[in-house]
């Protein structure tokens, strides 16, 4: 796989541009902004307060849909089956090691994504979330030059 350049975001967030695709990840007002208003906000996920929810993360990339997805359930209790599917683990790897990156979640939402980066799994009373990347093969991570919008 090509190379991947970190992109700061308008909203400070990081995202990747890839320069096989010639495509970033995110739009340029920023990963979480749209993430909370593309994905979580329009789901009205109150609704689902002690409930369950089956949620399915194709192409998970950095994870912030699913991250920002965990972190809320987390608050309305509610009961979550997730599953993801990722072919390449280089942009959660990195995202994990880059401070702004953790400093938008809560410590349970980074250990649910240390999990899935390392296991590929996590589990407790409420959540039961699986990462598949069988796909994945082991490649040297190589992060070139910075983007800022």
């Amino acid at each position: 796989m090509n190379n991947l350049i970190k992109v700061i975001t308008k909203d400070g967030s990081i995202s990747f541009r890839s320069e096989k695709f010639n495509e970033n990840f995110h739009s340029k007002a920023g990963a979480y902004y749209e993430t909370k208003n593309k994905f979580i906000n329009p789901s009205r996920l109150k609704r689902f307060q002690n409930k369950s929810i089956n949620v399915l993360d194709i192409c998970f990339g950095i994870g912030y849909n699913s991250a920002l997805l965990f972190e809320n359930l987390k608050i309305e209790l509610s009961t979550l089956n997730w599953y993801g599917l990722e072919i390449d683990k280089r942009p959660l790897n990195y995202a994990l090691t880059d401070k702004k990156f953790n400093n938008l979640w809560s410590p349970k939402v980074i250990e649910i994504l240390n999990s899935l980066n390392l296991k590929g799994l996590y589990k407790n009373k409420n959540f039961d979330c699986k990462l598949d990347n069988r796909r994945c093969q082991k490649r040297n991570i190589k992060f070139t030059k910075r983007i800022k919008f």
